[in-house]
């Protein structure tokens, strides 16, 4: 018997996941989606390797969620231009009797509008980005309500700002990790933050899969916490039981 949900994963090359019945894991080019044959399924998309852009807006404070969705499905079009590969949500963080502070995150991803592909036999129920995976799986060894949240994952390194237990900004480097480069790549990570305002007051400093010899930089200058090596499997065992596959 089949099962009901499915987790599939997705960067700007490929598309991965795991066929029934089969040890292994299949790996289709972008170009190809539409020949996977996933059955009728609910199908819970995660994507890696992708850096997410986020942008604040402030709008009008109405009442009406769809009329909010508009002005910010506006301002995003504004913005970006162009948002063909573009996936967004948004939160309110604040606001007054007549404005609303909107964050918006926005994943623009060759993928996603491949994904329509297999979108015609299958229902999609929801996009997730791997940089918020990190910190829910870390979710219990992370006690600070502002940090920095560095990992080496599959040859992409993420940087993620939270503050008040909301990303406020993310890079992701596709490059080989070097001792000589960890330190410079972080500090021009919290000068890009500083010049979007988005000001960390105490650097604490979370770090996973990165062997010691590349933290001890880092340890000179922040409270830097390893969280230690993680496991593909495990790490995707947590998908699957989080997201009930």
């Amino acid at each position: 018997m089949l099962k009901k949900n499915k987790l599939v994963e997705l960067d700007s090359k490929c598309f991965y996941y795991k066929k029934d019945k089969e040890n292994g894991e299949s790996v289709i080019p972008l170009e190809q989606i539409k020949y996977v044959d996933i059955k009728r399924r609910n199908i819970y998309v995660l994507v890696k390797g992708e850096e997410v852009l986020i942008k604040k807006f402030t709008l009008p404070n109405v009442k009406d969620k769809y009329i909010l969705e508009q002005m910010i499905e506006r301002e995003i079009i504004y913005y970006f231009k162009d948002i063909t590969n573009m996936c967004y949500s948004y939160s309110i963080y604040g606001g007054s009797k007549n404005t609303l502070e909107i964050m918006v995150f926005c994943l623009n991803c060759n993928g996603m509008s491949k994904i329509k592909d297999i979108a015609f036999k299958n229902n999609i129920k929801a996009v997730w980005i791997i940089q918020n995976t990190f910190l829910e799986y870390f979710h219990n060894h992370i006690i600070q309500r502002e940090f920095i949240f560095i990992c080496n994952y599959e040859n992409n390194l993420y940087l993620v700002a939270c503050k008040d237990d909301c990303i406020i900004a993310t890079k992701t480097l596709r490059l080989s990790l070097n001792k000589m480069e960890l330190n410079y790549i972080l500090e021009d990570f919290l000068k890009e933050c500083h010049e979007k305002d988005l000001l960390m007051n105490d650097i604490n400093l979370y770090v996973a899969n990165i062997e010691t010899e590349h933290l001890k930089p880092l340890d000179k200058n922040y409270n830097c916490i390893d969280l230690g090596v993680i496991d593909k499997e495990e790490f995707k065992a947590h998908m699957e039981r989080r997201l009930k596959v």
